[in-house]
């Protein structure tokens, strides 16, 4: 029982399942006639479809990333994973992306106003290789010091993480 700690185990009444990654806690899942459920060997893990059970017992699931791959398995072989751990961006680096996204906006209104000929709002509208060449060259020292900067600022964070796990 211990290699399933973390999960909560589906009750036949339970509702609010769909779209819930729920663990498989057999070694072959089987639909309600107990033939084996049509899931590629190996699967751990299913995103059930289903609200709720239904009167044969079964849920609806599919291995994740594999939406085309439906099976029905009963509903005590499957058991709710944890929420995974939430993880956030630090609010350094969303500021940095931030104020980054402002300064190429900025350059590039400075770009259109030299290059008149740039058809920035034309939807599906490309540069040339020419004005390709004279972005580039406008952008590139900009590019750089950005680069540099996340790379300082992953740095910093990075080493924050390891004094922390010390």
């Amino acid at each position: 029982m211990s290699e399933n700690q973390g999960f909560t185990p589906l009750r036949y009444a339970q509702k609010g399942l769909r779209g819930k990654l729920a663990r498989i806690l057999v070694e072959e899942p089987t639909n309600e006639i107990d033939w084996p459920a049509d899931l590629p060997a190996g699967t751990e893990t299913v995103v059930i479809l289903d609200d709720e059970p239904n009167p044969h017992h079964t849920l609806r699931v599919h291995p994740p990333g594999d939406p085309a791959r439906i099976a029905l398995v009963v509903y005590d072989q499957l058991a709710l994973c944890e929420d995974p751990p939430v993880r956030t961006m630090d609010p350094r680096r969303v500021e940095l992306n931030r104020r980054h996204s402002r300064e190429m906006g900025l350059l590039f209104a400075a770009f259109l106003d030299a290059h008149p000929d740039v058809e920035s709002e034309v939807h599906g509208a490309e540069m040339t290789a020419d004005q390709e060449a004279a972005w580039t060259a406008c952008s590139t020292e900009l590019l750089g010091r950005h680069q540099a900067e996340r790379s300082t600022l992953a740095a910093e964070i990075e080493a924050e993480r390891r004094r922390r796990s010390e």
